[in-house]
């Protein structure tokens, strides 16, 4: 707009940025309206985490005497927790009788 003309002299060009401004609102609007729809969330919800328990699968034996204590913690809720990441670290420096085990746990969770 040219300074100084009055804004009902901007003619069409200035009516079409006002509806376009309006045109695109209504679309935002929709698409976060139908987003929410869509996933059918409407608050915030806690996301599960798989639950495995120990008892009611078929993984290898463990020897578990030959390791300290906290290892077993660890990779016991590695595994009822579905960690995925969590068994993948622990693979490193696994000695073969624990690899075997975290692998079966990695088949187990999914992962």
């Amino acid at each position: 707009m040219r300074e100084g003309t009055p804004r009902f002299e901007q003619g069409a060009r200035g009516q079409h940025a006002h509806t376009m401004r309006r045109l695109l609102t209504a679309a935002l609007t929709t698409t976060a309206l139908s987003a929410t729809l869509l996933t059918g969330c409407t608050e915030k919800s806690e996301i599960e985490v798989p639950q495995i328990d120990l008892s009611e699968v078929d993984l290898p034996d463990v020897n578990w005497e030959q390791y300290e204590p906290q290892v077993r913690e660890e990779v016991e809720g590695l595994v009822q927790n579905a960690d995925c990441d969590g068994l993948r670290d622990r693979l490193e420096g696994a000695d073969p009788q624990l690899r075997e085990y975290i692998e079966a746990a990695l088949d187990e969770a999914g992962c």
